[in-house]
């Protein structure tokens, strides 16, 4: 029985910038129990383990804690499970990898939920593991909790769970067709006509999953997966390629005339029907 959305957020004995997770998540969880919303809110500080105990049962959980990052101390931003999952072999500053706990309860097919999200405040590795807070940070408590309620609340009602599709192809008739089925659906659809396009799409507009015809001008989609592949910032997309050869393919490697092998996570063979792409859609974003 679903026990509906759990926040998580994660404590740390060391008090450090990585401290910010811990700090913004007990305020928030004290605004939500003194508004009544129907959330469970408590601090985890488990093994990689514990978490897939602790998140068993309910069908939405938000992680709120620092990420190490390049960024602009402070920044506090949005990553949904496939951007953890293109993190993985990170170490997050106290040692918790979230990504490789995710990665392992799915390949276990522990009762994970269905939407999982990590509200992350950006920090800069060398100021993980100093005591107190950076000045910079401290001075920015106040915009971090501010932007860490924005997304908690906009996750809450929905504002910006609806996952997003990207359809790659030079096919126009397929794609005003698709984009009706996927939009109705629930899905936020943007499309690109050809490689280049879909490459910068990609980066603009950040999506769930990719939809990426093979025969297209330059780049073609093997060209255009290989790239996603390839890159630790979209690896972890999604990619159903759409092939009139995918009967002599077998699993999900692809290999074009170069000998290169493009690996995809699902093809369908063309022409396929928007419904038929719509339920291998819902399998991979489950």
């Amino acid at each position: 029985m679903s026990r509906g959305t759990l926040l998580l957020y994660l404590g740390n004995p060391i008090a450090g910038d990585d401290g910010i997770g811990l700090e913004v998540g007990v305020r928030l969880a004290g605004e939500l129990g003194a508004s009544g919303t129907a959330v469970t809110a408590r601090e985890f500080s488990g093994s990689p383990l514990d978490l897939l105990g602790a998140v068993e049962g309910y069908d939405r959980l938000i992680l709120l804690d620092a990420v190490a990052t390049g960024a602009p101390v402070g920044t506090v931003r949005l990553f949904d499970e496939r951007a953890l999952m293109a993190r993985r072999g990170d170490t997050y500053p106290h040692g918790l990898n979230l990504p490789e706990a995710l990665a392992l309860g799915r390949r276990l097919q522990a009762e994970l939920p269905a939407r999982i999200h990590l509200i992350g405040i950006e920090i800069r590795p060398a100021l993980a593991f100093a005591s107190g807070f950076s000045p910079e940070l401290a001075d920015r408590l106040p915009a971090v909790l501010a932007e860490a309620r924005r997304l908690l609340a906009d996750l809450l009602k929905g504002g910006i769970m609806a996952q997003k599709v990207l359809l790659v192809d030079d096919d126009y008739d397929f794609i005003v067709a698709t984009r009706t089925v996927l939009e109705a659906a629930g899905y936020t659809v943007q499309t690109a006509g050809g490689g280049k396009e879909g490459l910068e799409k990609v980066r603009s507009f950040q999506p769930d999953l990719v939809v990426l015809d093979v025969m297209m001008p330059a780049p073609d989609g093997w060209e255009v997966c290989e790239t996603l592949k390839a890159s630790s910032d979209t690896r972890g997309i999604p990619v159903i390629m759409l092939t009139a050869v995918a009967s002599h393919v077998k699993d999900t490697e692809f290999t074009h005339q170069a000998g290169k092998a493009t690996e995809a996570d699902d093809y369908l063979p063309k022409p396929v029907s928007p419904q038929v792409l719509l339920e291998r859609v819902k399998k991979l974003l489950r």
